[in-house]
């Protein structure tokens, strides 16, 4: 499961290095890799009977770190190309 959704992350981020910035394809993968997160941290305590805490919140800290960032990024980079539509 972890590696599907990181899968998914990773193709979500690609794809949205090729987006105009505002545009709807963006706010849809955007909203998409940080919805992921939120359902990461969301099902971690269901999990916690079948996999270890070690392995599970090392992958949902490490998406989360990197949804993060990659935020940060974007609201750097959106304020600096604010003129762009």
């Amino acid at each position: 499961m972890a590696n599907l959704i990181t899968c998914i992350r990773i193709i979500c981020s690609i794809v949205l290095l090729f987006c105009p910035v505002f545009s709807p394809a963006f706010y849809i993968l955007y909203l998409a890799a940080n919805k992921v997160t939120g359902v990461m941290l969301f099902v971690l305590p269901l999990t916690l009977t079948f996999i270890d805490l070690k392995i599970s919140g090392t992958i949902v800290s490490m998406v989360a770190t990197f949804a993060a960032i990659q935020e940060g990024h974007l609201i750097r980079t959106g304020n600096n190309n604010s003129t762009v539509h």
